[in-house]
């Protein structure tokens, strides 16, 4: 399954939980996230922005999310999850090794909020 499908699927989502002001950011923040540094403060701020509310999904919601990946099941997330697993979706990589570097940078200096969405997003 394309990155984009999970990314739209979780955006959809996201829209249909967020007001107004937290959609903008999210969606200036991928539209800007060019530079490590970006991505980085983005990520962190992810909470400030979108929330911490959890997602309660509608189990169709959830069909769609088993559909696109046997397992996923985003029923326990939170709005600054899948704001995060967006992002990640959409960090700025120019190869797989840097993907995974810049992965494992997140890793080593995350915050346990920041760890709890960065391992429900490995599957994806």
């Amino acid at each position: 399954m394309p990155v984009e499908a999970y990314r739209d699927y979780l955006l959809t989502i996201l829209a249909e939980h967020l007001p107004e002001s937290g959609v903008t950011w999210l969606q200036n923040q991928l539209a800007a996230a060019a530079s490590e540094k970006t991505f980085h403060l983005a990520f962190s701020a992810a909470p400030r922005f979108v929330g911490k509310q959890p997602l309660r999904l509608a189990p169709e919601q959830l069909a769609a999310a088993g559909r696109l990946r046997a397992g996923f099941n985003p029923a326990a997330w939170t709005a600054d999850q899948a704001a995060r697993t967006v992002l990640l979706l959409q960090a700025p990589h120019q190869s797989a090794a840097d993907y995974a570097a810049r992965l494992n940078r997140l890793f080593s200096t995350a915050d346990l909020a920041e760890l709890a969405a960065l391992y429900a997003a490995l599957p994806l």
